[in-house]
């Protein structure tokens, strides 16, 4: 990380603790006086969170990914400074007699330490298998059937057990084919991509010796120096180029890969022509990063699934809501999972890491997963 950013960091939280000593100072008075604290609880939370937000606000001009930075400062006080208060809280409470008030910062704290064991050390690790089914129409016999293993966002700045489960998850599915859409490896203040791109190559190279039809890939925003990211891989780049796999039936299967820039692309000609370009088949699937060209793609004829990475479902979902933040266009039910896009069958990864570099590295309700699709041909009709 840049000297900038952690200079941004200790002077978020050099004025943000003197803010704590402040309320705590009040608190302590609010509690001599015999002042009833209910309100001073409430109000120094509140207060708390007001602050911080501000103050993380103030500070964006001067920090690199305003966006993340600001996200992360703002879980940073929750769970440091917020942690700090609620505990202090409790301790000022009890010593006053204030059992009440001590009961619910008691609470408060408890909450908070679970929320963030859960949300940093829990679940980015609680990795899932899922499987979909997509039922094409293009008049071919229930028996063809093509398993693809959807691999996205591994993000890593270190390889672990996490990224090798992934990779063997992924392979005991026995899938037919492999496809990745982007994000291979990023840095963060523990770790760099450069450390870790030689053993992320290593664990795809052993992936890919598994499909039978092989593995490709499309470029993601933090490979930048694609395609010689996938160098050694055995990963085939595909950056607005198609190829055909056949299947051991006969029949055939176009994957059409968009470059990073057209996996953002609102312009349905430019999809239409790339998907003519491809080699004649039985089904075609659209690879990109970015979700956002389906949108457009559900208005071009003769495709059959679109895939993507990208979104990593929001890292953080809100139950009844959805995740607040995906980065993407689509609606928020398609940022993780397999839906139907006005009318085109897309599978978007939830993602196998998560965003690194100035963002928390959390998530909360959205774990991580490698995917499996089944793309079986229906009947033809009479």
């Amino acid at each position: 990380m840049s000297e900038r950013y952690w200079l941004v960091v200790g002077v978020f939280h050099a004025g943000l603790l003197a803010g704590v000593v402040g309320l705590l100072g009040l608190a302590a008075w609010r509690a001599r006086s015999g002042t009833h604290p209910w309100a001073g609880l409430v109000g120094g939370g509140t207060f708390f969170l007001a602050v911080a937000v501000t103050w993380a606000g103030l500070l964006l001009p001067f920090a690199p990914s305003p966006r993340f930075t600001f996200i992360g400062l703002v879980c940073q006080a929750l769970f440091g400074e917020g942690v700090l208060l609620a505990a202090a809280t409790v301790w000022l409470m009890s010593r006053a007699g204030r059992k009440g008030p001590a009961r619910f910062a008691t609470g408060l704290l408890l909450a908070l330490l679970a929320t963030y064991g859960y949300a940093y050390h829990f679940e980015p690790f609680n990795l899932q298998v899922r499987t979909h089914t997509v039922v094409s129409n293009g008049g071919r016999p229930p028996s063809s059937v093509l398993r693809i293993l959807h691999l996205s966002d591994i993000q890593a700045a270190r390889v672990g057990e996490h990224e090798e489960r992934a990779l063997r998850l992924g392979l005991e599915q026995r899938p037919d084919l492999i496809v990745f859409t982007g994000d291979l490896a990023q840095s963060d203040p523990w770790g760099s991509r450069e450390q870790a791109l030689p053993r992320l190559r290593d664990l795809l190279r052993l992936a890919a010796a598994r499909a039978p039809l092989g593995a490709y890939a499309v470029q993601g925003d933090v490979d930048h120096d694609w395609p010689a990211t996938l160098e050694g891989s055995g990963f085939v780049p595909l950056s607005d180029r198609s190829v055909a796999v056949r299947l051991a039936d006969g029949h055939r299967v176009a994957l059409v890969g968009l470059s990073l820039r057209n996996s953002r692309t609102r312009s349905v000609e430019t999809l239409a022509s790339l998907v003519r370009s491809a080699p004649p088949a039985d089904a075609r699937i659209v690879l990109g990063h970015s979700p956002d060209f389906a949108l457009a793609l559900a208005r071009v004829p003769g495709v059959d699934l679109a895939l993507a990475g990208h979104t990593h479902g929001g890292q953080v979902v809100v139950p009844f809501f959805g995740p607040p933040l995906t980065l993407s266009r689509i609606p928020r039910r398609s940022a993780a999972g397999l839906t139907r896009l006005d009318g085109l069958w897309l599978h978007v990864s939830p993602g196998i890491g998560l965003e690194r570099g100035a963002a928390p590295p959390i998530r909360f309700l959205c774990p991580p997963a490698v995917c499996l699709l089944e793309l079986r041909w229906a009947p033809a009709a009479q």
